[in-house]
């Protein structure tokens, strides 16, 4: 039992990564069904509604499997709330919390730019720090801005002890009304590295 539990343990920690770094629907769905082993049914029900949100923009899915993982992630929902699921409203508001990070007012006005992140795991700490940081277009007033991502915790879990890196876009924003913050884009609309 305990290798067993052992095995769970560390398929969580893949699969939070995996929907930390890409928000997929299927990768929801997976973890959905997770938290229900783990007994985490307030979890389960929140990433079994994140997966009906995101599995039509998935492109891990084949055409073909599309239906039935709406359809399990559908069943799975109705079996954790008794058949009283709500919609799936909260579901945006949440994907984009996650996305985005505040940061203290560095620049009056409205201010914004495109920056790339690189994050990496040393093989050796549980989460992904910043490494790296490049302007990519927008306000000259912000190119020499991107230093302040360096200090930004995106919460990503390293799940193993290789290596590993990767790069992520997002927006560096100040705001009159609002403040300031860098919003990672969705990873689904993201296809250049231009």
């Amino acid at each position: 039992m305990n290798e067993r539990m052992s095995n769970l343990d560390v398929a969580e920690r893949y699969l939070q990564a995996s929907w930390k770094l890409t928000q997929d629907g299927i990768v929801a769905g997976h973890l959905c069904h997770l938290y229900e082993r783990f007994h985490k049914i307030g979890a389960a029900i929140q990433m079994c509604r994140l997966a009906l949100y995101r599995i039509p923009m998935s492109e891990s899915a084949a055409l073909s499997d599309y239906k039935s993982e709406m359809d399990t992630a559908r069943k799975e929902l109705d079996h954790l709330t008794g058949g009283a699921a709500k919609g799936t409203t909260d579901a945006s508001d949440l994907i984009i919390r996650e996305r985005k990070f505040e940061l203290p007012r560095f620049l009056l006005g409205t201010e914004s730019a495109e920056f790339f992140v690189l994050l990496a795991g040393d093989g050796n700490s549980k989460m992904f720090k910043v490494e790296d940081v490049k302007f990519i277009s927008g306000s000259e007033k912000m190119k020499f801005q991107g230093k302040r991502l360096k200090n930004i915790d995106f919460n990503v879990p390293a799940p193993s002890d290789t290596p590993t890196r990767f790069v992520r876009r997002g927006i560096l924003g100040c705001y009159q009304y609002s403040g300031c913050s860098f919003v990672l884009l969705d990873p689904a609309t993201v296809y250049s590295l231009k």
